[in-house]
Formats: structure tokens, sequence, C-alpha cells
């Protein structure tokens, strides 16, 4: 008769440790017990990194937004401040393609005055102090009611002779077309187009 009364007293012990809320274990079976993760030890470590990572894109945002800005007012602000009037016209624009030994620069030219161009008087891309050069093509755009009011100059030119300065010397003006020494580095066959006489 002695094995009941110990079943007993093991279950009265089950039940009180069950109830005794000094054990995790509540009432009701097991509690829910928090899986193991290194996400607590290395919390600090982490929000210093996130810290990081949010003012390296902050950086990179402002970076991205100066160069944007820059591209906008370059692209907006005129190819030559004060254009020659006498010209007639005004540079929006230049191409330039290597082709081994040469360079084909081309000319876009937008109408600045009320005057149109004048046909008779000869078209020259002048190097320094150099004989100028006669445009291989030339593209005239327009309508009747406006007259011509776009050229497209296409000058086939010795890579020799594209060191310094370049003028377009058209109607009774002077355009300046390149201002600094040397050429930028233009891969062959490859093309660069030109917002301004800085090049």
């Amino acid at each position: 008769m002695r094995k009941p009364a110990s079943t007993s007293s093991i279950t009265v012990k089950r039940a009180t440790r069950a109830t005794d809320p000094r054990s995790p274990f509540p009432t009701g079976g097991p509690a829910k017990v928090r899986p193991f993760s290194f996400a607590e030890k290395a919390r600090d470590g982490s929000s210093c990194r996130v810290k990081k990572q949010s003012w390296f894109r902050k950086f990179l945002f402002v970076l991205l937004g100066l160069s944007a800005v820059f591209a906008a007012v370059t692209w907006f602000l005129p190819y030559e401040w004060a254009p020659d009037a006498d010209a007639r016209f005004r540079i929006a624009a230049t191409q330039v393609k290597r082709d081994r030994s040469y360079y084909w620069i081309n000319v876009h030219l937008r109408k600045s005055g009320h005057a149109g161009h004048d046909l008779v008087k000869p078209v020259r891309l002048v190097p320094g102090r150099l004989e100028g050069i006669e445009p291989a093509d030339i593209t005239f755009g327009g309508s009747e009611e406006t007259g011509t009011d776009e050229i497209w100059l296409k000058f086939w030119v010795p890579a020799d002779r594209t060191f310094g300065p370049l003028d377009l010397k058209i109607n009774d003006g002077t355009l300046k077309v390149k201002s600094s020494e040397g050429m930028p580095p233009i891969g062959d066959a490859m093309m660069r187009t030109f917002t301004n006489h800085r090049w």
C-alpha cells in the first residue's frame, strides 16, 4: 500500500512546481522560450553600421544632385557669352569624331539676328594662324517664312592642326569653336559633344 502514497506525493510536487511563480514554466505547460540570437549582442555594432550606411547614402545623394545641377547648368549655358554679331549666327554645339589621324568636326549654328546667311561669302575653320579649312559638307535648315535659321558645317581636319584655338569665319564675323590648347582624349571612331568652346 506504499506505492499509491508515493505516487500522490509526486503528483503534488509536479502540481506545485507548475503553479509556483518562481518556476520558468507557467501553469498550462512550458513557456515559450525565446530562441538564442546573436542580434541582441550585436545590436550596438549594427546600429553603428546603420548610421554609417545612412550617412554614406546621404553623401551619394548630395553628389548625385550636384552632378545633375552642374550638367544642367553646363548644358543651358551659351556656347559663347558674347558671339560676334557680324557672324549672324551663334554656335549651339560642336561634335568631334576621331578618324585615325583626322577629326570630323561638326559645328551646329543657329541664327542670332534678323539678317540671313550670305551664300556668297566663304566659310572657313581657322586653326590658329594656319590657313583656313573649307567645310566638307554644309546642311541648311529652316523654312520659307524664316529662311535659313540653322546650319550644320562638317570639317575634315588633320589631327596636327587641332592643337590650339579653332575659329569659324562666317559672313562678316568670327565665332570661337575651341579656345583651349591641345585636344581632349577621344578614342578612334569615338564621338564627343561640346556645348562650350573650352575644350
